[in-house]
């Protein structure tokens, strides 16, 4: 029951990590660039809270596009900093999406290729697992 439990388990992550990765595919299809500039480093205060947890940093990126300033908050942080203050990085916007990221592989995809490997092995394993004696025979046939 519990190896059942944990493959539907393993399995919607697999399901979260391909759809949000296509989704990313599908808002940067449509996307414009911009070079903007990391102008703070924004104290995620929750990833405090539990006792002895360092404070992680999120950049809060400026840039400009068609002539307008804008600004926004990754949603990822992290502790070091990925970025510093005044780093020059790559923007991805979509403004009919109202969605904006540091065009980065880990910023746009790394949720994505986490949840889908996560997945792929606790999948992997739990089917092993299931199947183990049947694997056992192949391996070590002459264990009967």
């Amino acid at each position: 029951m519990v190896s059942w439990i944990i493959l539907i388990i393993s399995l919607i992550l697999l399901v979260v990590g391909v759809a949000t990765g296509v989704g990313t595919f599908s808002w940067l299809r449509d996307a414009r660039t911009a070079e903007g500039t990391v102008i703070e480093l924004v104290e995620n205060k929750s990833s405090s809270r539990k006792k002895g947890k360092k404070s992680t940093f999120a950049p809060r990126v400026s840039y400009q596009i068609d002539g307008q300033d804008r600004d926004f908050v990754s949603s990822q942080s992290s502790n070091p900093p990925d970025f510093k203050i005044g780093e020059k990085v790559r923007v991805a916007t979509n403004l009919q999406r109202d969605k904006e990221s540091i065009a980065t592989f880990g910023e746009l995809y790394g949720f994505s290729v986490g949840a889908t490997f996560i997945g792929l092995a606790m999948a992997g394993t739990v089917v092993a697992l299931m199947n183990g004696d049947k694997l056992l025979r192949v391996f070590h046939p002459h264990l009967g």
